[in-house]
């Protein structure tokens, strides 16, 4: 998998430094690891293909061949969204190809209205301000289709000057089926490559002009770290590649570009060093892009003031204002961040008085540590989070919906009053001509249509209580329980002597099959009582 889409771009600059020197990998935690769980019960399984080619002028281009098979109904909500990222003023990002492929073997192309290029633009993990996050969305997604997608980033040049770095991560908790890194460089560059970590393998090939590292990784299944596991670099299978030969190499880059930037304007004109003679010191230092650290109490007072500002602006509309709280996401550092956000989120809903809605219990468990799986809002187990620890699986989604709608019931529920009806004049009977009936009101009375109709200091059931009317049928057919007369000539009639379809049987003639025992017995003597001979008419 690419490693763009590692929690930080600070990782940019973190993986030139781990090269010359670098020191073992650090034990894990004490504990027992449970084992892999086969890829053929993962959700997804995941395979990519990245060249990484490096031109004698130093820039760099990072193609990217990535599939993704689903094997379960709850990858598609997971997996049908694809992001890559890109530093804009650095790089150039090309979506080469998208398609989901079914598995009856035709092709849909994505549409290109379904690539959405945006900010990364948060306030957590915003490191640049120029850098961008590509959105490729795929249609029609099933069970046993693959997604695809070939991108290519072209580096034109790097954070140092001639200088370049990149990494590649294979986390274990991913679903990887098969991975590759091929590294093509000029043999007069010189180029470290590391590679650390189970299941990953290298091998160096080289001609007259260019020398190729090619790394493949193979997952003998996911698996979920134990608490307490360290960095990813300590951890996780990884390549990293860089063009600085040591450390000390990296710290004269960096503070090539630092030092410039590290000068301080000691000379003020005199009336500003008058103004500023007696002033408090800055609660941090400003930098020359206007940008303050994340979690400063100067950033933190200007992002207070924008929170402020969006409340207002969305109170001034006259409608309800439902603020939502961030859950925890993977990591120590990424769940204090959220706790951070969330206290000022917190305390601008209360100043404002509008609706917070609290949802940090739903994704963490009884520590209060980030989980995966746990239960949905109908209290069976599922995976509520994706496998990068940030977004939701679709029972996580409908679960985080739930603690929202259930705060917007209550304020359309607290919201409720008297509906307005039309107005009727004052004197209904002015326009009403003589010998003909009043026009008809615009509105009748207001009924009830769920309220008893007695007073509110009587008992229903009690004395002087009016019973409510009944339907005659009704009781006779769901009260006594008594059977509906079916039509003639309907399958069920089963009246004797049978009914024309269509006729209607005399009046007060009862038919023998629904007549009372007495009423048959009758019928019985009358049928066996001797027939009196007619008078027989004599001819003429």
């Amino acid at each position: 998998m690419s490693s763009s889409q590692l929690p930080s771009r600070l990782t940019k600059l973190m993986a030139a430094t781990a090269f010359a020197g670098m020191s073992s990998s650090l034990a894990l935690a004490a504990g027992a690891i449970e084992p892999p769980v086969p890829l053929d019960q993962a959700a997804f399984t995941i395979s990519s293909n990245t060249d990484f080619t490096i031109r004698p002028d130093r820039t760099v281009r990072k193609t990217i061949d990535l599939r993704i098979a689903i094997q379960k109904e709850g990858a598609i909500s997971s997996v049908g969204q694809q992001r890559l990222t890109y530093i804009e003023g650095m790089e150039t990002l090309t979506i080469l190809e998208a398609y989901t492929q079914k598995a009856d073997g035709r092709r849909l192309d994505v549409d290109p209205a379904q690539i959405i290029t945006s900010d990364v633009g948060s306030g957590i993990i915003m490191f640049l301000r120029d850098e961008k996050v590509r959105t490729t969305i795929f249609p029609d997604l099933a069970v046993g289709d693959t997604i695809v997608l070939r991108a290519a980033i072209e580096k034109n040049k790097d954070f140092f000057p001639g200088q370049f770095a990149d990494q590649f991560v294979f986390p274990r908790s991913a679903p990887i089926k098969d991975a590759a890194v091929t590294v093509t460089a000029p043999r007069d560059i010189a180029v470290k490559v590391q590679v650390k970590g189970d299941d990953i393998n290298q091998t160096i090939d080289e001609d007259e002009s260019v020398r190729r590292h090619v790394i493949t990784y193979s997952s003998r299944g996911t698996l979920i770290d134990p608490p307490g596991s360290l960095s990813i670099w300590d951890r996780e299978p990884h390549v990293l590649v860089s063009s600085f030969a040591d450390h000390a190499e990296l710290g004269r880059a960096y503070w090539t570009e630092a030092a410039p930037k590290a000068e301080v304007d000691t000379d003020l004109p005199q009336d500003d060093a008058a103004d500023n003679a007696e002033a408090p010191p800055a609660k941090s230092v400003r930098s020359s892009n206007g940008v303050y650290e994340f979690r400063e109490d100067r950033w933190a007072e200007l992002y207070a003031k924008k929170i402020e500002e969006m409340i207002a602006a969305a109170k001034s509309k006259g409608v309800p204002v439902v603020w939502v709280g961030l859950p925890a996401i993977s990591g120590t550092k990424g769940t204090s961040d959220m706790l951070f956000l969330d206290s000022l989120y917190r305390e601008a809903a209360g100043k404002a008085g509008i609706t917070y809605v609290d949802v940090w219990d739903g994704f963490v468990d009884e520590r209060g540590l980030f989980q995966r799986k746990g239960p949905d809002f109908e209290g069976q187990t599922r995976e509520l989070r994706s496998y990068d620890g940030v977004f939701f699986t679709r029972a996580g989604a409908r679960k985080l919906a739930h603690y929202v709608e259930r705060e917007i019931t209550r304020l359309l529920a607290a919201r409720s009053g008297p509906i307005a009806l039309p107005a009727e004049p004052a004197t209904p009977g002015v326009n009403a001509l003589p010998g003909q009936a009043a026009p008809r009101p615009l509105a009748g009375p207001i009924l009830p249509l769920t309220a008893p109709s007695l007073a509110t200091d009587h008992l229903l059931g009690g004395p002087g209580t009016r019973p409510a009317a009944v339907d005659p049928l009704a009781a006779r057919t769901l009260v006594k329980g008594e059977a509906l007369s079916p039509p003639p000539g309907r399958a069920d009639d089963f009246t004797w002597p049978r009914r024309e379809i269509g006729s209607e049987p005399a009046k007060g003639e009862t038919p023998v099959a629904s007549a009372s025992p007495n009423a048959l017995r009758d019928v019985h003597a009358e049928a066996q009582a001797p027939v009196s001979p007619r008078p027989k008419k004599n001819r003429r």
